[in-house]
């Protein structure tokens, strides 16, 4: 929200990315390894669909 506050809509999008990446690799068993199940994919759309209507509030409230 914070990069899509400053930035605009594509900064906010690419950090939204980086953080679902990040936390997938990161913060998920086995660690260090990027892994794509049901499960994970619906959460991760979800957490992008969010993101996605976050940044561009934040994007269209910049531009006023």
């Amino acid at each position: 929200m914070v990069s899509a506050w400053y930035g605009g809509l594509g900064p906010g999008l690419f950090a939204t990315v980086l953080s679902a990446l990040s936390i997938d690799y990161f913060f998920r068993f086995p660690v260090h390894e990027i892994s794509f199940d049901f499960n994970a994919r619906l959460r991760l759309a979800v957490f992008l669909l969010i993101a996605l209507l976050t940044s561009s509030f934040a994007a269209a409230r910049r531009r006023k």
